[in-house]
């Protein structure tokens, strides 16, 4: 009797064991990346923009695929902050009577705009035995949950005038991007593992809509947001 007891208790520890080795594919992370957006208009003659300073936070689910590919996915917040100037305004002082002169006249925005979205990406790894340099492509698509927008019309380079927030432009109720990125990844204690991540990430679809029955789109714009991406994966 004592003889099976022995052989299954190890059995046991030798199953235990081989299961303990075995490296759990799931994994979650914690990312920050400061970002500033780049603006590209439909029509880029008539539009200039500034940088300022946005920013991602983003929750993740992980999954290894294998030693070399790995997919995640989660809930990301962003915020979009970019200021224009937008040359499409047409007014009748702007007729010099025999043409249009297309910058004497202007639309000025402050854009900050909150999104709340589900990213998909998968990555590649070069190397999984201790730091680990990998490529990533992502798609994420979002729904806005918040925006500001401080908006006037200039009127042939001299008076200002604010444009209500029920005419003119505003940010869609929801927008799709894709992004790349080239990350580092570097081991700390036990199973935590630090992300650095130069990314950078491309808007699909126009981001203006029509606010209001009266309004009308005026230089429809895109974003390309670069940003370094820092996370903490465990």
């Amino acid at each position: 009797m004592i003889r099976p007891s022995l052989f299954l208790a190890l059995s046991l520890m030798v199953i235990n064991g081989l299961l303990a080795q075995q490296e759990d594919p799931f994994s979650y992370g914690l990312y920050l990346t400061p970002k500033t957006s780049f603006v590209f208009f439909e029509d880029n003659d008539l539009g200039e923009h500034s940088n300022k300073l946005g920013l991602n936070i983003q929750f993740a689910v992980n999954y290894r695929l294998s030693d070399k590919f790995a997919v995640s996915t989660g809930l990301k917040y962003i915020i979009d902050k970019f200021s224009t100037i937008d040359y499409s305004a047409r007014l009748g002082c702007d007729f010099d009577g025999i043409s249009f002169d297309p910058y004497n006249s202007w639309y000025s925005n402050e854009f900050t705009i909150q999104y709340l979205g589900v990213p998909l990406e998968g990555r590649y790894y070069f190397k999984r035995q201790g730091n680990r340099l990998y490529v990533k492509l992502g798609y994420e698509y979002f729904f806005k949950t918040g925006e500001s927008r401080d908006a006037a019309l200039v009127e042939c380079g001299t008076n200002e005038l604010p444009v209500p927030n029920q005419i003119g432009d505003e940010a869609k109720n929801y927008g799709t991007k894709i992004n790349l990125g080239l990350g580092w990844e570097v081991g700390s204690s036990g199973k935590s593992i630090l992300t650095l991540e130069p990314e950078a990430a491309y808007s699909t679809l126009p981001v203006y809509e029509e606010a209001g029955i009266i309004s009308d789109i005026t230089n429809n714009v895109r974003l390309l947001d670069l940003g370094l991406r820092l996370g903490l994966t465990f």
